[in-house]
């Protein structure tokens, strides 16, 4: 991880409604070199702050709890990575979800990659090195 190529000073989006996922996801990130990353517990936020901030990559969860109060309708990971890739089509976003089969779905809204939560960081590492050769 310490001989990655890509820039540590990219600016990173993690939007997922469970602390303990932003944790380990801003875990891997510093082993990574990371420094830049913002957090959002809900997809509102994430977007309300997208234009302000213009990262470089984004992880975004699948499922949120639906009494996040930062979410309505059909507000969730996959409407936020599709309205993303509409925003941004520069924009490197890998979906983080526990189901294997939203991978499909995340790569037919614009994702560039799936992370399944169980595989965490070796399917972290693997979308990193996937990055760094671009």
């Amino acid at each position: 991880m310490a001989g990655n190529q890509i820039d540590p000073n990219k600016r990173i989006m993690v939007v997922d409604d469970f602390e303990r996922w932003r944790s380990v996801a801003g875990d891997s990130l510093a082993s990574w070199g990371f420094r830049e990353v913002r957090y959002f517990y809900d997809v509102s936020s994430a977007l309300g702050d997208y234009s302000r901030y213009l990262p470089h990559l984004a992880f975004l969860d699948v499922n949120f709890d639906p009494s996040n109060p930062g979410l309505s309708g059909n507000m969730d990971g996959l409407y936020l990575c599709e309205r993303l890739r509409e925003l941004d089509n520069q924009l490197v976003i890998a979906v983080m979800s526990s189901m294997s089969e939203a991978q499909d779905l995340a790569m037919q809204k614009g994702a560039n990659g799936f992370i399944l939560k169980r595989n965490f960081v070796s399917d972290f590492d693997k979308f990193m090195e996937e990055c760094s050769k671009r």
